[in-house]
């Protein structure tokens, strides 16, 4: 192949591969985005490759969670100013408990995937509607002096919460995956 076709001939005379940057990714809008994706792509291809089906059904089901999920929240991101946030709170524990309970007593796949997708839907309108309001509370309720600095404390709080449930997360999962099946 000549020089200018972009591909680069390995030195043992094997067919010859192409560049790095191939015009499937000339999309990306820097080539620093291209670069890092690139660098990325490689080792979740080969991760892919041993995953089992079975892995990659749960992963799919995990995806559409996911969205139910976010589609919860973008639909409750309508702030209310009748919309009193203790009373998202309490709804926000029972959920959690309702489905800790589930996990414990593995009652969840017995109510059918209708019902845990609107359990999951319904999770989103709660988590949304109490993080709009909360902060649309801040807007409306704090004094401009102290505005600036009440929504950075609430956008720290948030990063916080979310960091400390993950780390809470990760020994709760241990937990339960370490219980005995009936």
């Amino acid at each position: 192949l000549p020089a200018s076709s972009g591909f680069l001939r390995p030195p043992d005379g094997s067919a010859p591969r192409p560049p790095l940057r191939s015009p499937a990714f000339s999309w990306f809008p820097s080539s620093s985005c291209g670069s890092v994706l690139l660098g990325v792509l490689p080792p979740l291809r080969a991760v892919t490759r041993e995953v089992s089906l079975f892995s990659l059904i749960a992963f799919s089901f995990l995806l559409r969670y996911q969205m139910l999920y976010q589609a919860g929240v973008f639909d409750s991101a309508i702030p209310s100013s009748h919309c009193f946030i203790g009373f998202l709170v309490v709804f926000q524990c029972i959920v959690a408990t309702f489905l800790l309970l589930g996990v414990a007593y593995l009652f969840l796949p017995s109510l059918g995937l209708a019902v845990i997708c609107l359990i999951i839907l319904f999770e989103g309108l709660l988590g949304g509607a109490a993080y709009v309001n909360a902060f649309h509370n801040i807007a409306e309720d704090s004094k401009p002096e102290h505005k600036e600095f009440s929504m950075a404390v609430a956008c720290v709080s948030d990063t916080l919460g979310i960091s400390l449930s993950g780390a809470v997360a990760i020994p709760v999962h241990n937990y339960f995956c370490g219980l005995p099946t009936p």
